[in-house]
Formats: C-alpha cells, structure tokens, sequence
C-alpha cells in the first residue's frame, strides 16, 4: 500500500494516534511513513530518550522517579504521564513539578471514588 494510501486511510478512520507495546513495531511505523503521534507502553529505559526523540516517540512514565529519569536523558521529549490509583494530590504536583526537558502530552489517572459521606458533605 502507498503511504499517501495509508495516511489517506488513517485520515478516513479518524485515528488521533498509535500505541505500542513494541518499540520494533513503533520504528516500523514509522517507516512505513506513518506520522501520527505513536504512545509507547511503559517498556523503554529513559537511556533510550535520544533514540525516541529522533522517531518522535511518547514514552510512558508512572512515578516522580521515572519522571527525573527521563528528564536527565532527554533533551525534549514529550512522554505520557500514567497514575496509577492511590496518589495523592501532592503526589500528582510532584510528578509534574519534577518535567524538565520532558513535556507531559497527556495525564492518564484513575477517577477517584468519593464515598457516601464525602458526597453527603457537598450537598
């Protein structure tokens, strides 16, 4: 298929963006010709940031450490940002406070459950 095929293709689909578990399926992605935004699931080391800079690549992270991590291998990067439940509101602050060279393209968090009485309160 020709790439003004695929594209026209994934135009017609309304596809935003892709994802990938595998970082050899995301390059041959990119080779293909495909220029969407590609999401890679947490499986890469922040020593690969140059790699995924040059492929314009969106890592996956999911702790302040992670965050810091990434942000000293890369020199501009846009990574996703993937809380899992139970963090705090200064634990969220924290996370983002600590982007340098990252930039955070998207936040992904668990809806908080509010209880019975929380509710109760804000009426």
């Amino acid at each position: 298929m020709g790439r003004a095929v695929q594209e026209s293709a994934v135009a017609v689909a309304g596809i935003a963006g892709l994802a990938f578990g595998n970082l050899d399926r995301a390059v041959a992605a990119r080779d293909a010709g495909i220029r969407l935004p590609i999401l890679l699931y947490p499986t890469c080391l922040p020593e690969t940031a140059p790699f995924l800079e040059r492929h314009d690549f969106m890592p996956t992270v999911s702790t302040v450490d992670e965050v810091a991590a990434w942000s000293r291998q890369a020199k501009s990067l846009a990574v996703y940002l993937k809380l899992d439940a139970g963090y705090t509101d200064a634990q969220i602050a924290s996370c983002l406070a600590a982007f340098d060279a990252i930039a955070s393209a998207g936040i992904g968090a668990p809806i908080r459950m509010v209880s019975n009485s929380a509710m109760g309160q804000q009426r």
